[in-house]
């Protein structure tokens, strides 16, 4: 009797252990693993419409990495900012749904984006990072995304996922295997898309709102694969323009740097910088130019983010002004 009591005790144990919730600065997390130290976001309690989550969060004299954010973790709290740390690589259902988010910038280390992650926001511009392999239902639906660039790290589109924003253009990765109902639909003034894939996934009829407003650019001699696939009725299909533009090719290809007070962009290759918004670290816009070098009078040191549309997509930078 003593053992099975105390057999009980060591799994309940155990069971507290990996379920175990805390919080620490309005933010509530869930212990998932002891080793390595892990923990999941779970609730965000606090009033600030700006939140910084840590990479690491210390609790019982345990440092533990914070690996996901977790479903309805920033539910409806009317964040205008969010910094996530480069230690998460899973973005949970509804995990910042109804907000007024107006930029994000998604981590490397991401390799999930789940439904609804970010509906209902006011997103102008989202780099996806070139480790994520699932977009989800719904996933930036609502936003007022221009132009969106899809990595070939990507797999799966969901249903919606970038439905109702402001699209005028979109690259979809060569890896892509599969594209939800709706995916792209809602967006009135969506103009141009590239493929890269010579052998593409199949397109659903209601993909996009109108494909005779829409020029398709696809790889040199992939015609025959689009057509069977159903991507039929495009305004134009140019074959030989679609390259394999990644978030990374822009990334590497945009040198951004301060000298006397003043941003400086540069570009190489085939990028054309169309415009450039900078945001506070704290998400607030401060300028919005097509120029490429930008005075930065009157600004307090401390870190910024440019926002910066290319003609082959958005990427934004970190850069600092100090003295």
């Amino acid at each position: 009797m003593k053992k099975a009591i105390f057999l009980t005790f060591v799994l309940l144990s155990i069971s507290l252990g990996y379920s175990q919730t805390f919080t620490v600065n309005s933010i509530e997390y869930q212990v998932t693993s002891t080793s390595p130290a892990e923990v999941t976001v779970t609730d965000y309690t606090g009033n600030s419409a700006t939140v910084n989550i840590p990479a690491t969060v210390d609790h019982q004299s345990i440092t533990y990495s914070v690996t996901i954010i977790g479903d309805f973790a920033f539910y409806d709290n009317s964040l205008t900012s969010v910094t996530i740390p480069d230690s998460v690589t899973f973005i949970g259902d509804f995990a910042f749904y109804v907000n007024s988010l107006t930029f994000v910038t998604i981590p490397d280390s991401v390799t999930v984006i789940g439904n609804f992650a970010f509906e209902s926001n006011s997103l102008t511009s989202v780099t996806i990072p070139n480790r994520v392999t699932f977009i989800g239902t719904l996933a930036f639906s609502d936003n007022s995304l221009t132009s969106v660039i899809i990595p070939n790290s990507v797999t799966f589109i969901g249903d919606g996922a970038f439905e109702s924003n402001s699209l005028t253009s979109i690259t979809i990765g060569e890896g892509v295997t599969s594209i939800g109902n709706g995916a792209f639909r809602e967006n009135a003034d969506l103009v141009a898309v590239t493929s890269s894939s010579t052998d593409p996934p199949s397109l659903p009829s209601d993909a996009f709102d109108d494909n005779s407003t829409i020029d398709l650019c696809i790889p040199s001699g992939a015609t025959a694969n689009y057509t069977a696939k159903s991507w039929i009725g495009f305004n134009s299909v140019n074959e030989g323009c679609a390259l394999s533009i990644t978030t990374e090719f822009i990334e590497k290809n945009i040198r951004v740097y301060v000298a006397s007070n003043k941003l400086y962009l540069h570009t190489s290759n085939s990028l054309d910088i169309e415009a450039v918004e900078l945001f506070s670290i704290h998400g607030i816009s401060i300028v919005s130019t097509k120029e490429t070098t930008i005075k930065l009078n009157g600004l307090a040191q401390g870190m910024y983010i440019a926002i910066i549309k290319t003609n082959e997509g958005v990427v934004s930078k970190k850069f600092v002004l100090g003295n």
